[in-house]
């Protein structure tokens, strides 16, 4: 979590991708048990909060539960009546929100670890621009170069050809990274801006 009393750790670093943006917290249609819970959707990740209550039914916590379409963990940095959580509903609100910007932050490290300062024969292949982006050299036709940023979304890439950005999906991120192909990648970023070219001029 971010700075806070008893934690000297600063402020975490924000993601690069025009796709993140903090959790928003709404009522959860799910929760059966009161009107209590809590839920917060980004991308194809889902987050929940519900009271943990004593054989009383003061609330003695907040559990938190988190992650993307194919699995999910309890979150939280105590155990409270067995299950991961927090003291307060702000904590758990924080537990989920730092859950969620980590995951962006991992994806987006997958695709520093492939492509930051890449060189090949030409010159500089990859950059970054002026906010912090990964800007790769593709030498489409009518495109030299796009922005490679990162979605938390399990399928889909999109280009962007309004604003010159190619989004890789969490899946594809994961593929290229494990398979550590820096060049397929780079192919396959030109494949998505011929489809979607392709797309629009038909």
């Amino acid at each position: 979590m971010n700075s806070k009393d008893g934690d000297l750790r600063p402020p975490a670093k924000l993601p690069a991708s025009p796709y993140y943006a903090p959790l928003e917290w709404n009522p959860d249609s799910d929760y059966l048990d009161a009107d209590d819970g809590l839920a917060a959707d980004g991308e194809d990740w889902r987050y929940t909060i519900e009271p943990i209550r004593d054989e009383n039914d003061h609330i003695v916590g907040y559990g938190v539960h988190g992650g993307d379409n194919d699995s999910g963990d309890e979150l939280g940095s105590l155990t409270i009546d067995g299950q991961s959580g927090e003291l307060t509903l702000e904590a758990a609100m924080a537990a989920a929100n730092e859950n969620y910007l980590d995951r962006y932050l991992e994806a987006e490290t997958f695709l520093d670890d492939l492509l930051d300062g890449w060189e090949d024969e030409d010159g500089v292949l990859v950059r970054r621009n002026e906010r912090g982006r990964l800007v790769c050299r593709v030498a489409e036709p009518g495109v030299e170069e796009v922005e490679v940023v990162a979605t938390l979304r399990d399928y889909g890439d999109e280009y962007d050809a309004d604003n010159c950005s190619v989004a890789l999906c969490l899946r594809t991120i994961l593929n290229f990274s494990n398979n550590g192909d820096r060049d397929a990648l780079v192919d396959d970023l030109r494949r998505i801006i011929r489809l979607e070219t392709n797309r629009r001029s038909s």
